[in-house]
């Protein structure tokens, strides 16, 4: 949650909404904002969302895509080395296939990775300015959450944006709970985590547990 990190990126706008009539079909519903991408073989189905941040900037939310690999790596040098050890919990100096494949993997609604891309891309930025996903734990009711949001982004919607949307989905999915660790100093995070009512609980060695009902 709050301002952590999973590494990835997202194409254009318009390819995050495009599918071919070979794979998909695609359904505008204007009144809520959204198109619905139904890939063929893929239920349940995920939609790409518009959300307007905090600052007025116009996003979308989407699901990640395998090709969104391709900008792992820039997303992940983008963060500062302060951004990399909140979300990890130690100093991660570079992208490993696991961290990659942690962020980039789908499994229905049970393992969902989604990213936030503002329409108008700004100079400097990867295409993706910040990266959320749940994951199943060991408890089959409760998924874990985690949030990346690029430094200069925080503080300005994106990480609200994503814990709302993945909320809504770990519903879907079945999960009753959802969960989160960070550290103690990770206030952004935490901040994040109470603010959606999560219960916060610090817990011995400067690390703190997040918890709610869905």
């Amino acid at each position: 949650m709050g301002e952590a990190l999973c590494p990835a990126a997202a194409r254009s706008l318009t390819d995050a909404m495009a599918v071919t009539n070979a794979d998909a079909t695609e359904t505008s519903d204007a009144s809520r904002g959204t198109i619905l991408l139904m890939r063929a073989g893929t239920n349940p189905v995920i939609r790409a969302t518009r959300c307007v941040l905090k600052d007025g900037t116009p996003a979308i939310v989407r699901p990640v895509h395998p090709d969104d690999a391709r900008h792992a790596e820039d997303f992940f040098n983008w963060l500062s080395d302060e951004t990399r050890y909140l979300r990890f919990m130690y100093q991660a100096k570079e992208l490993t296939p696991e961290i990659l494949r942690g962020a980039l993997a789908q499994d229905g609604l049970k393992r969902v990775s989604l990213v936030v891309e503002p329409v108008t891309q700004a100079g400097g930025d990867p295409p993706a300015i910040a990266l959320g996903r749940y994951a199943p734990t060991e408890q089959p009711d409760t998924c874990e959450v985690a949030i990346t949001v690029g430094d200069r982004w925080q503080g300005r919607g994106a990480g609200r944006a994503l814990v709302a949307r993945l909320i809504a989905l770990a519903r879907r999915g079945g999960y009753r709970t959802m969960c989160a660790t960070a550290l103690s100093t990770n206030a952004k995070m935490v901040g994040l985590a109470r603010s959606f009512a999560f219960e916060i609980r610090e817990e011995a060695g400067g690390v703190t547990t997040m918890r709610r009902a869905l």
